[in-house]
Parts: structure tokens; sequence; C-alpha cells
């Protein structure tokens, strides 16, 4: 899976952070790879793409960046996917793959709340019903988030 890591250096200062880099070199953990990146021409931010299988090597990796005064942000990325693509869903998370429409997922009307009671409490979560078929639970929640970063 891909990620968006967005960093934010602290007093928009990446000089701590290049010179360890070049003092000590990337160290990254065996299985996240680093696939490109961008800094901000005002040095606000630098947004890296990596990609791994467990989001936890993201989490061990931002744990080794401590005492660098820097915040990160790390978002899933949504890719378009050309067909024939091998899929390998997993049958416990996914019941059914299928498409929709980019410009309906991105449609606030189409997003809906819902409720149900789990272990004696209420539980909220997002919906997305289109021609008779259901996105909900975490999937759903990603693409309402994809929403609202374009759309801020």
């Amino acid at each position: 899976m891909l990620f968006m890591v967005i960093e934010r250096f602290k007093d928009r200062d990446p000089i701590p952070v290049y010179k360890r880099v070049r003092d000590q070199g990337i160290k990254f953990p065996e299985g996240l790879t680093y696939v490109g990146s961008w800094i901000e021409p005002n040095f606000d931010r630098c947004f890296q793409l990596m990609e791994c299988d467990d989001a936890r090597l993201l989490q061990e990796w931002v744990l080794n960046c401590q005492g660098l005064g820097m915040t990160f942000e790390i978002v899933p990325v949504v890719a378009l996917v050309r067909p024939p693509y091998p899929l390998r869903p997993d049958p416990f998370e996914v019941a059914e793959v299928f498409e929709v429409p980019l410009a309906f997922l991105l449609d606030e009307r189409n997003h809906q709340r819902a409720t149900r009671e789990l272990n004696g409490r209420t539980v909220a979560f997002y919906v997305i019903e289109h021609q008779g078929r259901t996105i909900w639970g975490a999937t759903a929640g990603m693409l309402v988030n994809l929403y609202r970063r374009i759309a801020a």
C-alpha cells in the first residue's frame, strides 16, 4: 500500500534533518520502501511517498526520527488501477470488489452516517450506497477523508 508522509519541519528549518541524513544516511525498516519526495519552496513541508504492507513500519520509522523537531502526518493513498490488475482481497475484510465512479465517491451527498450497537455501545460509521452495493466502515471512512482533503 502507498502512503503519503507529510513532514513538517520545526521553524521551517530542514537543516537538522538533512545533516542527519548526510551523516548517518536514511534508515528505513526492512519492508518500507521510499518511492519519491518533494519539499515546498518555503520549507514548510516535505511530502514523501512510501510503500509498505504493514503501517507499523511507518510508525517505527517515525519513532527513529524523534529528536529532529519534525511532526508527521501519514495518509493512505488511493490510486487508479487499470485492468487487468490481479486483486487479492482478504475475504474476512472484503465481500466483493467493484468499481464506483470517483465523482460519485467525492459527492458529499452520498456520504451517509449510520450507527449500530456493538457490545453494548453505539458505534457510528460512514456508509456509501451505490447501485445496490454498500461501502461502509473503514473503507467508507477513508473515502470520506479523501473527499475532505480534496475539498479543503
